[in-house]
């Protein structure tokens, strides 16, 4: 199903996320009609999480939690990086930049 009047790369990726298959491995990426006790991909639970990384409590800061979000999309973040997000200046320095965004956009994705 080419659609001819758009650029071959767009029309790639619209035949792509418009086939039967995407849609069929997003329903198994988040669990949609698994049999009971099927597991869907850790990655499904990135963003809920110990009740998500955008709660108004941690919003402003990398918590231990946000870090194995971030392992369940099989990102590895090195152990002293780890530490100095949860430890040390660079944690800080986000959680101050985080601090700087204005709340209706920071919470912008909440349902």
């Amino acid at each position: 199903m080419r659609t001819p009047d758009l650029p071959p790369l767009t029309s790639r990726l619209s035949n792509f996320i418009t086939s039967d298959q995407a849609s069929a491995d997003l329903r198994r990426y988040f669990g949609i009609g698994l049999q009971p006790g099927a597991m869907p991909y850790a990655g499904s639970r990135f963003e809920h999480l110990a009740g998500g990384g955008d709660r108004p409590a941690v919003a402003t800061a990398i918590t231990a939690e946000d870090l194995v979000a971030v392992q369940t999309l099989s990102v590895t973040v090195p152990a002293q990086a780890t530490l100095d997000l949860l430890e040390g200046g660079l944690g800080a320095q986000l959680s101050k930049l985080l601090s700087s965004i204005p709340d209706e956009k920071l919470y912008f994705f909440r349902s």
